[in-house]
């Protein structure tokens, strides 16, 4: 089984949905690992648990949705991303253009 999709996935999670969000209230980029997923350390108080990202209040899911989806219902309002965000799917790969190098 390839993993490599879910890992790129749960890093644009981590990246967009719950350091972003922890960056912008703090200033600060601190996650931690907790039973069943990761969380961030300071507020929000956000966490990824299996397949779903969790507040105080909701567990919303992730399979399938894209960052921007997740992030635009009404109990993920503070995990959302900035509004330049791209409607990558969560599900999927994220992939990256390269530019070339230059010397």
């Amino acid at each position: 089984m390839d993993w490599e999709p879910t890992r790129r996935s749960l890093h644009g999670v981590a990246e967009l949905l719950l350091a972003g969000p922890q960056h912008r209230a703090t200033g600060r980029i601190e996650l931690e690992v907790v039973a069943g997923g990761f969380a961030t350390v300071a507020s929000p108080a956000l966490r990824v648990e299996g397949d779903a990202l969790r507040t105080d209040s909701a567990r919303l899911p992730l399979a399938g949705r894209t960052y921007a989806e997740v992030a635009a219902e009404p109990e993920s309002r503070r995990a959302s991303p900035p509004a330049s965000t791209p409607a990558v799917p969560v599900s999927g790969p994220r992939r990256r253009s390269r530019s070339p190098r230059t010397r």
